[in-house]
């Protein structure tokens, strides 16, 4: 259960990275 949320955790990092490059692209 731990192990499945930290991989949720991860994720849901790099997606919020994801997302702001694709904002400074835009600009």
């Amino acid at each position: 259960l731990i192990s499945i949320s930290s991989t949720v955790k991860s994720t849901d990092h790099f997606y919020a990275l994801f997302a702001f490059n694709k904002q400074s692209k835009r600009k």
